[in-house]
């Protein structure tokens, strides 16, 4: 039996968002965290291990070699993004000498360990925004299935959201677009019935 992944629609991710109070240091974190997985489905490895040399400013791409598959991915950095890492470096950011982005808001103010540090991230904001995760996975990695689900959604071509993903083949998507049963139901064909 296949497991379906838990996801989230567009209104959810938004009220989550809409609950950072960016003007505090650690919103600022969390905003940055929380729009990485939700907007570009980055894997909370990779948000942890993103470093400062990964954002490609001129070429409006974020570019590193994935914790998971070792695979590289260029992924497009929109403006919106672009501007919380900027906010986020200038005005949230514990001051220090390291070349990761995500630093520790308490000293000592070093990157985050291997431990997933940013679950409790999305964990807070759901429950802020009474986002029901009762029957739900809700860690960060339910963001990239809720983007998946989102962009097939909004007809977005399977082998895009493959490219999105950074995934190495179409089958391991397939296990993300399986939680989407009603947009696969109203592309089905319809098969005449004979006696």
């Amino acid at each position: 039996m296949e497991r379906i992944p838990s996801y989230y629609n567009e209104d959810e991710l938004k009220k989550i968002l809409s609950h950072v109070n960016r003007d505090k240091d650690i919103g600022k974190r969390d905003y940055l965290i929380l729009l990485l997985a939700i907007q570009l489905g980055i894997r909370a490895g990779d948000i942890r291990l993103m470093k400062l040399e990964f954002i490609k400013w001129s070429k409006n791409t974020i570019e590193f070699i994935q914790q998971k598959t070792g695979n590289p991915i260029q992924i497009p950095l929109p403006d919106n993004i672009k501007y919380a890492i900027i906010d986020y470096i200038k005005n949230g950011r514990p001051k220090g000498e390291s070349h990761y982005i995500f630093l520790r808001h308490r000293a000592p103010f070093v990157p985050y360990g291997s431990t997933n540090v940013f679950h409790y991230v999305i964990t807070r904001y759901m429950d802020e925004a009474m986002v029901s995760y009762s029957d739900r996975k809700h860690g960060l990695h339910s963001m990239r299935h809720s983007l998946a689900s989102n962009l097939l959604k909004n007809n977005t071509p399977y082998p895009v959201i493959t490219g999105i993903l950074g995934h190495e083949n179409t089958s391991t998507t397939r296990l993300y677009l399986s939680i989407d049963i009603e947009q696969l139901r109203s592309v089905a064909l319809e098969v005449a019935y004979e006696e």
